[in-house]
C-alpha cells in the first residue's frame, strides 16, 4: 500500500496492493505436513540418517535415535571427536570428505552398529559435508554367528567321530591325500582291528562296546600324541605316524600297540581282555599317500586270516592278492549274470560193480578272458562277499532241475555242497523245500553237504538246520572229513546221513598204513551213527581195492569220471550196462531210504 501527498500535505491519491495468499499458505502447509510424514518415516526407520560439514560437526541427526539412546539436540553443533574417538569411524568420515564411501562396524554398549560414510555434495558436485547411515546389525551378527557355528559343528561331526571325538574316515582319507608337509610324507600308516568285537557288543550289549570304543580311543591317543590317531569305522582304528620308515620301526610300532591294549578294560562293572589285528603299511617313495590305505588294508586283512592277536607288515605279494581277490569277486559278479558259470557234475559210484549211484554237482567258472577259473580261487572270495547266497541258489536250482529226468530214469541222487553261511542264514531249509516243489526233485534225492570245518562254527546252529532238513527228507552228509579236526563228541551231537572221507586218506592208501587206519576208524564211525560212507579222490584201482577191501562201498574221483556237463552224465548212464544191485549196495540204498 503506497499514498501521494501534494505540497501542503494533502491526501491526493491511495494505493492499496491487494495478493491472495491462500495457495501459498497452503503450499506451505503441505511442505510442513510433507516434511513431518517424512520426518515421521525417517524416524521409524532402524536407521539413524546423520549430516556433517565439511569440519565434522554435526548438522543434522533423523531417524532410529533409540538405537544409541540419545536426542538430536545431544550431538547437533558438536565436534564428531567430542561424540567418539572410534579410529575406523574418524578414518571413514575423512575419506568421505576426499570423496570415498566406506563401510564401519562399531560396538556400543553390547550392540552392534554398521554404519555407511558417503560424501554429500552441492548441485555443482563439491563435496560440502558427509553422509552416514546407521543400523543395529545386533540380531544379524548374532545369527551370522550361530549360523556360522553350526556350520563348524557340523563340519566337525562331518569329520570327527561323534563317541570317541577322533578324526574319522573322510578326515582320515583328507589328510592322506592332501599335499605332503614341510616335514614330508607319513612313515606309515596302521589300521588296526579289534578281535571278536562283535561277541562284546551282542553278548555284553553296546553301552559295554561303546566304553571299550572310547577306552582304546583313549589309549591310542596317549600313547601317541604326535600322530594322527583316527576312528577308521566300527571297531576300526587308524595310526599315521612320521617316525616309523623301515621294516624294524614298524616291528616296533607293532609292539608298542600291543602294549597299549595289554591291560585288562575294565567297562560298566566288566573286565575284559582286549586285542587286535593290525596291519601297517611303510609310505614308498614312489607312491601317492593314499596308497598307504589300500596297503594298509591288505596287511590287515593277511593279519586277521592268521587269527587274532596277528599283524602284518604290508608288501607287494600283498597287493597282488589284493587286486587279484578284487579282480575276481567284480569278475564273480557279472559272471552270475552272464551264464559263464556252469554245474559240473562228478558221479559217485558203487565200487563193487562200478554202476553210477550219485552224482556230486560242483560249480564251474569259465571266464571269456581268464579261461577257467579254479574253484579255489573264487569260491572262498564268494563266501566272504556274500556272493555264495545268490550263486548258492543258482547252483540248487540247476542241480535240482537238472537231476529230475535222470532220477526219475536211473534212480541216482544228487549231492550239493552249500556253505555255512547258507546253512544258518535263516529259512534255508524252507527254501530247499520251495526248490524241490518248483523243480519236481523227490526229498530223497537230495543230498545237502556241509564241510567238517565249515559246520563246526555253531553246532548248535547247524543241529537245528540238519533237523529241519532231514525233517523234510532232505539227507545230509559231511564233506572233506577228516579235515577240520572235529572231535567225536560233538560229531555224535549231529544227524548226519553221509561221511564223505577226504581226498587227504584217500591217496596213496594202499601204501600207507596210517591213512587205512584213518580210513577205518572213519568207516567205524559212520557205522556207529548210521550214515552212508563216500570215499573222495580215488584215481588209482589199487585205491578203489583197498577202500572196497575195508568196506567202503562207494567212492568218487578221476579213476571212474572226472565232472562234467549232466550231458555227458546223461551219456554215461544210458552207456552203462544193466546192474544188479549187489550187497554192499544193497546197504548204503537201505540207509539213503532209512533217512
Amino acid at each position: 500500500m503506497s499514498a501521494d501527498r501534494d505540497d501542503c500535505d494533502v491526501l491526493v491519491q491511495l494505493i492499496v496492493l491487494v495478493q491472495d495468499l491462500t495457495q501459498q499458505r497452503a503450499a506451505e502447509e503441505a511442505q510442513r505436513r510433507s516434511q513431518a510424514l517424512i520426518d515421521a518415516a525417517v524416524a521409524a526407520l532402524p536407521v539413524t540418517l546423520t549430516t556433517f560439514d565439511r569440519s565434522l560437526r554435526f548438522t543434522s541427526v533423523a531417524g532410529g535415535l533409540d538405537q544409541v539412546g540419545n536426542q538430536p539436540e545431544d550431538f547437533l553443533g558438536k565436534h564428531i571427536s567430542e561424540v567418539t574417538e572410534d579410529p575406523h569411524t574418524l578414518l571413514a568420515l575423512q575419506n568421505a570428505l576426499a570423496g570415498t564411501e566406506s563401510m564401519t562396524r562399531t560396538l556400543v554398549s553390547g550392540q552392534t552398529y554398521l554404519t555407511l560414510h558417503g560424501p554429500m555434495k552441492d548441485g555443482d558436485g563439491a563435496v560440502v559435508g558427509v553422509v552416514a547411515v546407521t543400523s543395529n546389525v545386533t540380531v544379524e551378527v548374532a545369527a551370522e554367528a550361530e549360523r556360522r557355528s553350526a556350520e563348524q559343528e557340523a563340519l566337525f561331526l562331518a569329520r570327527h567321530d561323534p563317541l570317541t571325538g577322533l578324526p574319522g574316515r573322510s578326515a582320515l582319507i583328507e589328510y592322506l591325500t592332501a599335499p605332503a608337509p614341510a616335514g614330508g610324507a607319513p612313515g606309515a600308516l596302521l589300521l588296526l582291528d579289534l578281535d571278536d568285537f562283535t561277541i562284546i557288543n551282542e553278548g555284553l550289549g553296546y553301552r559295554v562296546g561303546d566304553a571299550v570304543l572310547l577306552e582304546v580311543a583313549s589309549r591310542l591317543s596317549d600313547a601317541f600324541p604326535g600322530a594322527m590317531v583316527a576312528r577308521h569305522g566300527g571297531d576300526e582304528f587308524a595310526i599315521v605316524t612320521a617316525t616309523v620308515g623301515d621294516l624294524a620301526g614298524a616291528e616296533e610300532l607293532a609292539q608298542r600297540v600291543r602294549a597299549v591294549l595289554e591291560p585288562d578294560v575294565d567297562v560298566v562293572g566288566h573286565t575284559l581282555r582286549v586285542t587286535a589285528s593290525f596291519g601297517i603299511a611303510l609310505h614308498q617313495a614312489r607312491a601317492s599317500r593314499s596308497t598307504l590305505i589300500g596297503n594298509a588294508d591288505a596287511a590287515l586283512s593277511r593279519a586277521k586270516e592268521a587269527g587274532a592277536d596277528q599283524h602284518r607288515v604290508y608288501d607287494v605279494e600283498m597287493r597282488h592278492r589284493m587286486e587279484s581277490r578284487l579282480r575276481i569277486q567284480g569278475g564273480l559278479r557279472v559272471a552270475l549274470a552272464t551264464q559263464q558259470l556252469r554245474v559240473a557234475y562228478q558221479p559217485i559210484v558203487a565200487l563193487g560193480d562200478r554202476h553210477i549211484a550219485g552224482a556230486e554237482a560242483l560249480l564251474r567258472w569259465t571266464h571269456p578272458e581268464w579261461g577257467v577259473v579254479a574253484p579255489a580261487e573264487f569260491i572262498p572270495i564268494a563266501e566272504q562277499t556274500g556272493l555264495i547266497l545268490p550263486i548258492g541258489r543258482w547252483v540248487m536250482q540247476t542241480a535240482c532241475a537238472d537231476m529230475l529226468a535222470l532220477h526219475r530214469t536211473h534212480g541216482i541222487y544228487v549231492s550239493v555242497n552249500v556253505s555255512a553261511r547258507q546253512l544258518v542264514g535263516g529259512g534255508f531249509a524252507e527254501w530247499v523245500e520251495e526248490t524241490l516243489e518248483l523243480t519236481g526233485l523227490p526229498p530223497t534225492a537230495l543230498v545237502i553237504e556241509v564241510t567238517e570245518s565249515a559246520l563246526m562254527d555253531d553246532i548248535a546252529v547247524t543241529r537245528a538246520a540238519f533237523d529241519s532238513l532231514r525233517s523234510r527228507g532232505v539227507r545230509v552228509g559231511i564233506d572233506d572229513f577228516g579235515t577240520g579236526y572235529s572231535s567225536l563228541a560233538r560229531l555224535l551231537r549231529l544227524p548226519v546221513d553221509v561221511i564223505k572221507l577226504d581226498r587227504a586218506f584217500v591217496t596213496d592208501i594202499d601204501a600207507r598204513a596210517e591213512a587205512r587206519g584213518m580210513a577205518a576208524a572213519v568207516l567205524q564211525l559212520s557205522a556207529a551213527i548210521g550214515a552212508e560212507t563216500v570215499a573222495e579222490g580215488v584215481e588209482t584201482e589199487a585205491e578203489a581195492a583197498t577202500l572196497r577191501d575195508l568196506g567202503y562201498t562207494r567212492g568218487q574221483g578221476f579213476l571212474f569220471a572226472a565232472a562234467d556237463s549232466v550231458d555227458d552224465l546223461t551219456a554215461r548212464l544210458r552207456a552203462a550196462p544193466p546192474t544188479s544191485v549187489s550187497a554192499e549196495d544193497d546197504e548204503g540204498d537201505a540207509n539213503a531210504r532209512s533217512a
